[in-house]
């Protein structure tokens, strides 16, 4: 393997992720295709037999701190049947494809209920892949005026991943961006506690020349900050900070506060993204900040989705039902109403074209009897 900074390498030995285990770990880079750099030993895996025809689970992992990134991988084709032995030729994409967990969702097709009542909906999820999943994910959006009771069945609503893209640099300074605090707004404007916050990925950070980690964005002091890398290497923009803020919560605003000593990397142009597991992600804000040194808020408009989490593993061809319970509102309208709920995984699913359900997105329709 080569790449660009740190990467690592995993193979199965079967087609589950569950089976897999890093054959190559790399912590220096390496020229593109540099197979046989000066990481050598640490770039070659100890002898792997791989059998024709049969299926192996295989991943990449690579963290680039800053500059060029790349990842390559190759593997030594024996001689037989026809062929010459080959050393070190990059695995063509004709041997590989997309690992793809599939999930089938199915919920009742309509369901009669009256205003002010409860009324509770099943929601049965199957994993339709070969593989075990760790964590499936539920996600639904309420009509107007519904809420969940009290007792909620284990649903929460919110998002729990919190994304910052710096586009520009206020006063066009430089390609940097620094953040003294970020505050998450909830319901009513409150604040949400960074206790449980931890940095789910950076683009880049100076840690070599400066104290900019990305975790001193949100420690609650407005005297540190997390400062992108110019020590090593200067990286361009875009630049990104995505927080996992350990729960999820229903987001009504962001408050951006800059650094107070200096202007240098106040971020201009942005844009705020939001996930509810990580890897789905949803445009929330965007805009310009001012280069005056305020706090300064973004305001986040989204609807506030609900999510049930699996946290159980799912098996393949294993069905889990939920109870999605509901609280109809006393006055609602005579159009029937709709819930769309959809199932996310710990990895892809199975993709769907624009405007038509997959099978991990299923409708329920409710019809409140007046």
């Amino acid at each position: 393997m080569a790449g660009d900074d740190t990467t690592q390498l995993r193979l199965s030995s079967s087609a589950r992720s569950s089976d897999a285990r890093t054959i190559i770990a790399l912590t220096s880079a390496t020229t593109y295709r540099g197979f046989t750099n000066q990481v050598q030993s640490r770039q070659r895996s100890v002898f792997v037999n791989m059998q024709a025809g049969q299926r192996y689970y295989i991943e990449v992992l690579t963290q680039n701190a800053s500059g060029d990134a790349h990842v390559s991988v190759a593997w030594e084709i024996p001689a037989g049947q026809g062929r010459v032995y080959e050393s070190a030729r990059p695995i063509e994409g004709k041997f590989l494809s997309p690992y793809v967990v599939d999930a089938s969702v199915s919920v009742p097709a309509s369901v009669s209920t009256q205003p002010g009542t409860r009324i509770d909906v099943p929601v049965t999820i199957r994993h339709t892949g070969a593989d075990v999943v760790s964590q499936g994910i539920l996600e639904t959006s309420l009509p107007a005026g519904f809420r969940l009771p009290q007792n909620s069945q284990g649903w929460r609503s919110g998002y729990r991943y919190l994304r910052i893209i710096a586009q520009s640099e206020a006063g066009a300074r430089g390609p940097w961006a620094a953040i003294a605090e970020v505050t998450a707004l909830t319901t009513r404007g409150a604040a949400i506690p960074t206790s449980a916050w931890r940095v789910a990925h950076v683009s880049s950070e100076a840690t070599q020349c400066d104290s900019g980690a990305a975790r001193h964005a949100f420690d609650g002091d407005t005297a540190t900050y997390w400062h992108t890398d110019y020590c090593a290497h200067t990286p361009t923009f875009p630049h990104t900070l995505t927080i996992d803020m350990g729960a999820w919560h229903p987001l009504t605003g962001l408050i951006y506060t800059p650094r107070s000593a200096m202007q240098n990397g106040n971020i201009g142009a942005y844009r705020i993204q939001v996930s509810v597991d990580g890897q789905h992600w949803v445009n929330a804000a965007s805009g310009t900040f001012l280069d005056d040194g305020s706090a300064q808020r973004a305001p986040i408009t989204l609807a506030t989705p609900l999510v049930r989490v699996l946290a159980t593993p799912i098996q393949s061809a294993v069905s889990h039902t939920v109870i999605l319970p509901l609280i109809v509102p006393s006055q609602t309208g005579r159009a029937p109403l709709t819930v769309e709920v959809r199932a996310l995984y710990d990895r892809s699913v199975q993709p769907w074209s624009d405007g038509a359900l997959g099978n991990n997105r299923r409708v329920v329709t409710i019809q409140v009897q007046h």
